[in-house]
């Protein structure tokens, strides 16, 4: 193949990808989202900088587009979150 023919090809691969992207993301189940009830999750954390991007999601309001409110759990160590999952508290 020449350069011209895979350059098309890749924005042609590069479009379709940005399109199925949109099309399985957007929210569709109502044009207004106060309407719905909004849903409160518990997140457990540890004290670790890997928890950072729960917080800036948090703090951007992602997850209130999908009508999610987050309430974060600090925990001291792994195992205490996963007694608290097994045990529903988060």
């Amino acid at each position: 193949m020449n350069k011209s023919l895979k350059f098309v090809l890749g924005i042609v691969a590069i479009s379709l990808t940005a399109a199925v992207g949109y099309y399985f993301t957007k929210d569709s189940s109502s044009d207004n989202p106060e309407t719905q009830e909004v849903i409160t999750l518990k997140a457990g954390y540890l004290k670790h900088p890997g928890y950072l991007p729960l917080f800036c999601a948090k703090e951007l309001g992602i997850w209130m587009v999908k009508n999610l409110q987050i309430e974060l759990v600090p925990f001291e160590s792994s195992p205490a979150i996963t007694a608290a999952f097994n045990s529903g508290q988060v």
